[in-house]
């Protein structure tokens, strides 16, 4: 790749963020997922892309995390309720496997600690997604940024007050 061809990528790119920036609704995670679904070179960037699509009966609203496996969104019925529904991305051999094995163990769990299974299902495109209950927090990241920094966070203290028994 020659100098032009990489100052034009990166001028495509520059133009590609400022656009995802004016466009975006609320949070850095819709920034993200506008980036790189527009640049098309992340594994998931079909996934960061369903803004307003339905997934059985959750309207997905807004990516709020992004993983090995694919994109949550935060998502609602027609009734207003809030859930987190996790859309498998292009995985590879096994991950299916692995995400069926995930929903399953989740269906059967009932902790306080682990956050409620509320369903499965595929989209029009044939993609996976899972359903569970919506808990609303700050990124794990927020946390221990706040933690490392000594930041005031009611969050990370309750971390801290557990580890130290």
């Amino acid at each position: 790749m020659g100098s032009n061809d990489t100052e034009n990528r990166d001028d495509a790119l520059r133009r590609i963020l400022d656009r995802a920036i004016e466009d975006s609704a609320d949070s850095p995670m819709d920034i993200l997922a506008a980036v790189l679904g527009a640049a098309g070179e992340d594994q998931h960037s079909e996934e960061l892309n369903l803004h307003g699509q339905v997934a059985g009966c959750w309207r997905l609203l807004r990516v709020i995390g992004v993983g090995g496996m694919g994109v949550t969104y935060e998502a609602r019925d027609h009734d207003g309720v809030k859930a987190a529904v996790k859309v498998v991305g292009r995985v590879k051999a096994g991950s299916l496997a692995r995400f069926e094995a995930e929903c399953n163990s989740l269906e059967h769990l009932d902790h306080s600690g682990v956050v409620r299974y509320l369903g499965r299902g595929r989209l029009g495109s044939g993609k996976a997604f899972m359903v569970m209950e919506f808990v609303d927090g700050c990124h794990l990241g927020k946390l221990v940024e706040d933690l490392q920094e000594g930041n005031p966070n009611p969050v990370a203290e309750s971390f801290k007050e557990r580890a130290q028994g």
